[in-house]
């Protein structure tokens, strides 16, 4: 095992510990809203102010009161948000260190925690003889004519399909639509030309709509389809990465 390899795993384990605190987060601040839904009698707005109030963002009547029983789920809460930030920082040092990132640096959407999550779902690309083998592990296949999918039995085992893999490349796929649409995201951000993964994207719906496509239908292949040239750049680059780097990742 070499020192990329060494590393890819610990971005896997970190991402792994990502998840599980991610998770744990989630379930902590679902447990906080029903909480103060059965404060407020299941009124549904009023629990909304109340929820707000515990995070010092408004005032409440039942906010004092709501403290003193959600004051451990809030620390704990808390506790486990700082130790997902910190894996996040470990994680943003484990990215930079990767021969590809001067490459893939330069590509809006993507970002450090982007590139940690593929390859914290596929590993080191370098185990990828070709591209549609890394489409497969992150379920972004086409088997049979269909969309890769999960299915049970022996069917199961030939799709390969991961729902958390899949469902990491979808958010991957969604920020990228955003951040490359060209329009302003916050009031920190101006807006700028599209980017070529978006115009990418609007070439392929506007492929898909001709062909008779609902709206619905073309969007999703649309974003698939450059969900895909993105993998697909990646693992080139991946496999080419060395001291002279191009700029930026485009889609051929």
């Amino acid at each position: 095992m070499d020192e990329l390899d060494k590393l890819c795993a610990t971005i896997v384990e970190r991402c792994s510990q990502r998840a599980d605190l991610q998770r744990a987060e989630i379930r902590l601040t679902l447990q906080l809203k029903a909480i103060c839904r059965r404060f407020v009698k299941g009124d549904v707005p009023d629990s909304v102010r109340l929820y707000s109030s515990l995070q010092g963002k408004s005032d409440h009547p039942y906010r004092t009161t709501a403290l003193a029983v959600t004051q451990v789920l809030l620390n704990a809460r808390e506790d486990i948000r700082q130790g997902r930030l910190l894996i996040e920082a470990q994680l943003e040092q484990d990215v930079r260190a990767l021969p590809i990132w001067p490459r893939v640096k330069a590509t809006h959407g993507l970002g450090f925690l982007g590139v940690a999550l593929l390859i914290g779902a596929t590993g080191d690309l370098r185990r990828y003889s070709n591209h549609s083998k890394v489409w497969k592990r992150l379920g972004l296949a086409v088997i049979d004519g269909r969309c890769q999918r999960k299915v049970p039995g022996p069917e199961g085992v030939r799709q390969g399909f991961s729902p958390n893999r899949r469902s990491t490349m979808w958010n991957l796929g969604s920020n990228m639509l955003r951040t490359q649409s060209g329009l302003p995201t916050g009031r920190r951000y101006k807006a700028r030309e599209p980017g070529p993964f978006r115009l990418g994207y609007d070439a392929r719906k506007a492929y898909e709509l001709a062909n008779g496509l609902p709206k619905a239908h073309a969007h999703n292949r649309a974003k698939r389809y450059m969900e895909k040239k993105l993998v697909r750049n990646i693992w080139r680059a991946w496999r080419e990465a060395g001291p002279a780097l191009a700029p930026a990742l485009a889609p051929a």
